[in-house]
């Protein structure tokens, strides 16, 4: 059923997260960036309140959406430096022509990112 946007996305999140499984220790989080779509996740969501972000002295906004137990904090500083990559972590948005709708993060977390921090 992809007939919500927070459904889009979430199956765009399942799709990464099959793709990233291999790797232990990666957390994928996705953002939700437009105002409109963090309306309708807001909406959508029955598992308590959000989990927002604030980015740029609080003019951007990244709500979580999907997957709340496995989330990390955005690993960027404003929208402005993604794409966004490091040994660690991986950043891009999820955008249609100008407007962006949402930002993908995918992270190394706990003893594989020292692992990958020690090799390089």
């Amino acid at each position: 059923d992809l007939e919500s946007p927070c459904a889009v996305l979430g199956a765009l999140s399942d799709v990464a997260a099959r793709v990233i499984s291999d790797l232990p220790g990666t957390v994928l989080t996705v953002y939700a960036l437009d105002p409109w779509l963090r309306a309708v996740a807001e909406a959508e969501q029955q598992d308590g309140p959000a989990t927002v972000y604030y980015l740029g002295q609080g003019k951007t906004q990244l709500q979580v959406v999907g997957n709340k137990l496995k989330q990390e904090p955005p690993c960027f500083s404003g929208l402005q430096a993604l794409p966004y990559f490091t040994r660690t972590a991986v950043a891009v948005t999820v955008h249609l022509r100008e407007r962006q709708f949402a930002v993908l993060q995918v992270s190394c977390t706990g003893s594989k990112a020292e692992d990958m921090t020690m090799r390089g």
